[in-house]
């Protein structure tokens, strides 16, 4: 009985957040303009970091707008 409530709260969770399963690329953030980004064109890890930062910021990953933003 409790396994089953612990996976109802697991489910309930999924639904409620947030959870992105989709490969993002440079192109779809900010990053796209950034002089410090890294090159993700084969190494899509290259997305989540770049000079600034060895994870960006979860508002950057999700569209948002990024504090180490330089213009190339």
């Amino acid at each position: 009985m409790a396994a089953n409530k612990k996976m109802n709260a697991l489910d309930e969770k999924f639904k409620n957040d947030e959870l992105k399963f989709e490969q993002i690329t440079n192109k779809d953030l900010v990053c796209k303009n950034c002089r410090k980004k890294y090159d993700d064109t084969n190494m899509p890890c290259n997305t989540s970091k770049c000079e600034a930062f060895n994870m960006k910021p979860d508002e950057v990953l999700d569209g948002g707008d990024c504090i180490e933003f330089e213009n190339a």
